[in-house]
């Protein structure tokens, strides 16, 4: 890797990393809230499966507060900085090849932009057992049995409408940060 490769390596994963982290403080803060729980329930009525005590506390906590809350770790930087870029790359590889553009082309890469995060995700938390998150407390309430929305604690199913936004956000910036290359050289 020669130094521009390595500089244009640094500036995605600073940018991938912080935008990851914010998207996954957001979306948590989001589900906590009042506002996602009408949304849900105005979008898909009573097939949205809440547990009516979790939806009154954090009612009340939404009125009490006024603050959208959320958390991230710190680790998860790190996941996303690395792992993430070459996912998109990978993706990116993949539109080029199929010839797709338009709505086809955005579709696919709505369709693989969460499967990314959750394949990184995946691969961190089995393969080097660093796992600085754990979503195995997650789950919906359907006529009181208990469904969970995660797999083996790794990766949350609800979370992809976050990670497709993150997706399109992050290539929006890819083509921000790209060009500006060519203003970053070493002696």
């Amino acid at each position: 890797m020669d130094a521009d490769g390595f500089v244009l390596f640094l500036l995605r994963f600073a940018v991938y990393g912080t935008l990851g982290s914010y998207v996954e403080v957001v979306w948590c803060a989001l589900q906590m809230s009042k506002p996602v729980h009408v949304l849900a329930y105005a979008l898909f009525g009573r097939f949205v499966p809440f547990d009516q005590r979790t939806v009154r506390r954090n009612r009340r906590h939404w009125r009490q507060r006024k603050a959208l809350t959320g958390h991230v770790s710190l680790g998860m930087f790190f996941v996303y900085g690395l792992g993430v870029g070459p996912g998109f790359d990978l993706i990116n590889a993949l539109i080029a090849a199929s010839g797709l553009d338009g709505n086809g082309a955005r579709a696919l890469q709505a369709a693989l932009y969460p499967l990314t995060v959750w394949g990184v995700e995946i691969l961190v938390g089995t393969v080097s057992h660093l796992r600085w998150w754990n979503y195995s407390y997650a789950h919906w309430l359907v006529r009181g049995r208990k469904i969970p929305m995660h797999w083996r604690g790794l990766i949350r199913w609800d979370y992809a409408p976050a990670w497709i936004a993150f997706g399109f956000i992050a290539e929006y910036v890819r083509r921000v940060i790209d060009p500006l290359l060519p203003l970053v050289r070493f002696p």
